[in-house]
């Protein structure tokens, strides 16, 4: 299991820590369920996205490139919720993470780590809006965007 993810929308992507991914996607699912009534469309992405909370390099974010302007209007809307929910908290344990009821019983692997920044979460959900908006910026030449924990470069270097 890799511990980055792709994050990618039409031409636009950046790599991000499998675990964000992850605690972001709980969250966005938790927003995101309520409004499937209203859109019956998003009922397939809130799927890929639970999926996603527990394979992140499986389904990861799942942005899709065909979505109308409107679908993507909603998809930003509920991202930006999330991102208010998520500003209101400091930290997530991973003594939290276990007690969430997923998919099928499946958790979320910590790979280790006790604690996580909601900052950094927050961090990884506002470049998506940002890239789902068209303005996410460039990263620099010969780099990608990298969202991870706090005390983690915010580039790494392209593979040729």
């Amino acid at each position: 299991m890799s511990k980055s993810v792709y994050v990618g929308f039409r031409d636009q992507g950046f790599w991000a820590f499998d675990v964000i991914v992850s605690i972001l996607l709980k969250h966005l699912v938790e927003v995101a369920e309520p409004k499937v009534a209203d859109n019956q469309w998003l009922a397939e992405v809130v799927h890929q996205w639970r999926v996603g909370t527990v394979i992140p390099d499986s389904c990861g974010v799942n942005l899709d490139d065909n979505w109308s302007d409107e679908q993507v209007e909603v998809i930003v809307l509920l991202f930006e919720e999330t991102c208010k929910m998520l500003q209101e908290q400091d930290n997530i344990t991973a003594e939290q993470i276990a007690q969430w009821q997923l998919l099928d019983a499946m958790q979320i692997f910590c790979r280790g780590i006790p604690v996580f920044s909601a900052k950094s979460i927050v961090d990884l959900c506002e470049a998506i809006i940002l890239m789902l908006c068209g303005r996410l910026p460039p990263a620099p030449a010969g780099t990608w965007w990298w969202y991870g924990v706090e005390d983690h470069p915010r580039t790494i270097p392209r593979r040729e």
